[in-house]
């Protein structure tokens, strides 16, 4: 009889497979373990029992891959959960930031709406106190006095002559039976009641009925509401008509103007249309025919700012309705080196704007005829004999000069129809280095001059470089305006 310790595995109680505990982290894949010799039943029992083990960690290894898959998955759905969540974010905000641009744009053509009736009514009050103060003058004009005086005036006179026929069968000498005496009394009228007024409107110079330019003075009053149009090729047309017109008006002003004051001077506007609303709605509400004065910008009406055309063009069309009021100088940007260099200045040149707006070849097209009439804008101008407009600033006399030359004869030599940079074959090269000055010099610093960097006739070298000068305020540099005179008005 064998002993109890040696009792064969075969005949030991086999747990079933559901009993196992196995922590599938501790539990490494097991390896077969290797052929034995044994032979018999115990033999098939321990193979059986290997084969066992393996299944086992091939059970195990099958479940981490799962648990890591799982895992991977998990991640991802949340990845994507909060990928989710963002574009809905973004596409709520897209349609909060939709909304108020609505509401903006809304609002926006309420305050147009309302700032045109508002206009239309001040207009509509302004015409109805002149009728009324016309009234008022006729009924105290008309009225009689106690003594029966005739009231007899000058419609210009701010003086009235009351004229009194004085007592029937009285003489100079006195005593009955003689001529009536008239006795004249002169009488300060209100400024209010004079019916003067109504003539002096009357006799007002009329401005220029022209269709054309009236439509683009109205179109940049509500830009808004003609979208299409200012993107189309009729636009085009119409500015390619408007520098048509506005050729012969630039051509046949000299190249240093004389105004007389009162005058609005203007500086740069670079392309701000909202700058032009500003000025239209404080300096000239009522109209540039019923506003004193005259208004002269000094150039730059182009590059930088966005709304070039309108701009150009706007001013433009207020020459050709008031040529007698508004007035428009030579800027250095109203060349085309300048306004075409879109290499510099982008989107924001003029020439990348009209090619925006109208395409390749219309929009060239456009921009070399509104260089055009660039080509044609005076040079400066003299407010009352006292005051010097430019630009740029004062340039040196011409060569081989006369003696005491006045530098504004010398400006009104340069032609009407200059390119300047760059220039037309038909230009002299001095005068198109003044008219070039003209536009580009700048006044000299403080330590320019006490450096010694100025010549002895006030000019040097300007840090712009290229070519360009600077004035300073040395005697040399203008005295040439000083004498002899400007030529009269």
């Amino acid at each position: 009889m064998e002993n109890d310790s040696s009792t064969s595995v075969a005949n030991l109680p086999k747990a079933p497979l559901a009993q196992l505990t196995v922590d599938p982290d501790d539990v490494e894949p097991a390896t077969p373990p290797p052929p034995t010799t044994t032979d018999g039943a115990e033999g098939e029992d321990a193979r059986a029992e290997g084969e066992m083990k393996v299944a086992v960690a091939d059970v195990i290894a099958i479940n981490r891959k799962l648990r890591r898959a799982v895992k991977e998955r998990d991640a991802e759905r949340a990845n994507l959960r909060s990928e989710a969540e963002r574009l809905k974010k973004e596409l709520s905000d897209a349609k909060m930031l939709q909304v108020q641009q609505a509401e903006d744009i809304l609002s926006l053509r309420q305050e147009l709406e309302a700032a045109r009736r508002n206009q239309v009514l001040r207009r509509a009050s302004s015409s109805l106190e002149r009728e009324t103060s016309v009234e008022r003058g006729n009924a105290y004009m008309n009225s009689s006095t106690a003594k029966g005086k005739r009231k007899i005036h000058h419609p210009l006179s701010s003086e009235l002559n009351e004229v009194d026929p004085g007592t029937p069968g009285t003489g100079p000498g006195g005593g009955g039976g003689g001529n009536s005496s008239l006795s004249v009394r002169r009488a300060v009228m209100s400024r209010q009641t004079s019916i003067g007024t109504s003539d002096v409107l009357e006799g007002l110079p009329a401005f220029q009925q022209d269709h054309l330019a009236q439509t683009f003075v109205d179109l940049y009053k509500n830009p808004l509401g003609s979208v299409a149009y200012m993107t189309s090729e009729q636009f085009a047309s119409d500015i390619l008509e408007l520098c048509g017109k506005a050729k012969s008006v630039f051509e046949a002003e000299s190249r240093c103007l004389y105004l007389e004051s009162p005058c609005y001077v203007f500086g740069d506007t670079h392309g701000n249309l909202e700058d032009l609303h500003f000025f239209s709605d404080n300096l000239w509400r009522l109209g540039l025919n019923l506003s004193a004065g005259k208004f002269l910008f000094l150039g730059d009406y182009v590059d930088r700012g966005l709304s070039s055309l309108e701009v150009v063009t706007y001013l433009i069309a207020l020459k050709i309705m008031y040529p007698d009021k508004v007035f428009m100088l030579r800027g250095n940007h109203e060349t085309r080196d300048v306004n075409g260099w879109e290499e510099h200045y982008g989107d924001r040149s003029f020439i990348a704007q009209c090619k925006n707006r109208f395409g390749e070849a219309l929009g060239e097209e456009v921009w070399e005829e509104l260089n055009c009439v660039f080509d044609r804008l005076p040079l400066a101008a003299v407010i009352d004999r006292d005051i010097f407009c430019i630009h740029g600033g004062v340039p040196r006399p011409l060569p081989n000069s006369p003696q005491g030359a006045s530098r504004l004869e010398m400006i009104q030599k340069i032609p009407a129809v200059s390119g300047i940079n760059p220039p037309y074959d038909h230009e002299d090269e001095h005068l198109r280095q003044m008219a070039s000055e003209c536009i580009w010099s700048d006044p000299a610093g403080e330590d320019q001059e006490e450096s010694g960097e100025l010549g002895g006739d006030g000019y040097g070298e300007s840090p712009r470089g290229g070519g360009t000068i600077c004035f300073g305020n040395k005697e040399g540099s203008f005295s040439p305006f000083r004498t002899p005179p400007p030529p009269p008005f």
